[in-house]
C-alpha cells in the first residue's frame, strides 16, 4: 500500500476471513473506509460486526486476510497506538469501585493529547452524573462515560460497538445528538456498527451492510438511497414475466407490477421494461435505508437456500 493510501484511508479489510468452529463469522470481506468519514456498519445479531471490530482492535486475529488500521497491520497494533484509537462497547468492563470523576482522573495522565476543555464539553452534552459511583449508574449512563473516556483524547479513529443497545428512546437520542454535534468538529473517523438502522442513517455519510459474514454492499449513504429505488408500473396489459435480471421483490397484480430497482436510471428501466410489455406509467421512489437492508438482507437469505 503507498503513503497516500495510508493517510487517505483509515481502515481497509482485504479478504478478511474469521472462523471459529463450526461457524464462518467473516467470509472474505473487503472494503475501505475513508479518513474523516462516519462509516455505518449494518446487520442483524450475528453477521459477523462484533467480531470485524475486535479484529480491528487486535482482540481477534483473523484467520486469513488482513486488516489495516491507520496504516498498520491489526495484528501489530500496541499500546502507543491505543492512544490514536477509541473503542467502546458495552462488553467493556467499568472500574466500578470509582466514580466517574475518579475515573477520568485516572485515565488522564495515560493519554497526552487529553482535552479537558473538551473533556468538559462532553460532560456538559452528555449529561454524566460525575459523583455518582459507576456501579450504581443505569446502563445508559455508563454507555455515556464509556463514550467520553474514548472521546475526550481526540483519537483519530472512534470504533462504537453497538452503543444504542438496549438503551431507552430518550438516552438514544441524548447519545445520537451528542454524537451528531461533536463529530461535526472532530479530526476524525467513526465506525459504528449498529443494527438500528435509523439511527445510523442520522448519524453515518458511509455505509456497509453485513449479512452472515457476508458483505452485501458499501458505499455512500444517499448515493445508495437514490440509486435504490421501488418502482411501481403499469402495464398496458400483465406481464408475462419479470425481467431476467438485477432487480428485487418483483411482484405483479393485474397489469401492475412492482419492484426493487438497486441501480434506478429511468431511461434504463423503460427500456428493461419494454421487453414484458407496453409500459402506460412508471413511478419511482428511493429507498430509506432501513428499506434496502431489509431487501438485500432478504434477498441473499433466498440466495442461500
Amino acid at each position: 500500500m503507498t503513503e497516500t493510501a495510508k493517510t487517505e484511508t483509515a481502515v481497509e479489510l482485504n479478504e478478511l476471513v474469521k472462523r471459529f468452529p463450526g461457524v464462518t463469522a467473516l467470509d472474505h470481506v473487503s472494503l475501505s473506509i475513508p479518513r474523516h468519514s462516519v462509516f455505518a456498519l449494518l446487520g442483524s445479531n450475528g453477521a459477523g460486526k462484533s467480531t470485524g471490530l475486535s479484529i480491528l482492535v487486535n482482540l481477534l486475529q483473523p484467520t486469513a486476510g488482513e486488516a489495516r488500521v491507520l496504516g498498520k497491520d491489526s495484528r501489530t497494533l500496541c499500546a502507543e497506538d491505543f492512544k490514536r484509537i477509541g473503542y467502546v462497547s458495552e462488553d467493556r468492563r467499568l472500574p466500578h469501585w470509582l466514580n466517574a470523576r475518579e475515573f477520568l482522573d485516572f485515565l488522564r495522565p495515560l493519554y497526552p493529547d487529553w482535552d479537558r476543555d473538551f473533556e468538559a464539553k462532553l460532560l456538559e452534552t452528555l449529561d454524566i452524573p460525575v459523583t455518582r459511583n459507576l456501579k450504581h449508574m443505569s446502563r445508559g449512563e455508563k454507555m455515556k462515560v464509556r463514550l467520553l473516556s474514548n472521546m475526550a483524547y481526540r483519537p483519530r479513529l472512534l470504533i462504537l460497538d453497538e452503543p444504542f443497545s438496549g438503551l431507552d428512546p430518550v438516552v438514544r437520542e441524548e447519545l445520537s445528538t451528542g454524537l451528531l454535534e461533536l463529530t461535526g468538529e472532530a479530526d476524525w473517523t467513526v465506525i459504528l456498527a449498529s443494527h438500528d438502522v435509523e439511527e445510523t442513517e442520522r448519524l453515518s455519510d458511509r455505509v456497509g451492510i453485513l449479512h452472515a459474514g457476508q458483505l452485501l454492499l458499501e458505499g455512500d449513504v444517499e448515493e445508495l438511497m437514490q440509486a435504490h429505488q421501488q418502482v411501481t408500473v403499469r402495464f398496458e396489459t400483465p406481464p408475462s414475466a419479470p425481467p431476467a435480471n438485477g432487480i428485487f421483490n418483483w411482484q405483479v397484480e393485474g397489469s401492475v407490477a412492482g419492484f426493487v430497482d438497486p441501480d434506478y436510471d429511468p431511461q434504463r428501466c423503460r427500456e428493461k421494461l419494454a421487453t414484458l410489455g407496453k409500459v402506460k406509467t412508471l413511478e419511482a421512489r428511493p429507498l430509506s435505508l432501513r428499506e434496502i437492508f431489509v431487501v438485500r438482507a432478504k434477498a441473499k437469505k433466498r440466495e442461500r437456500g
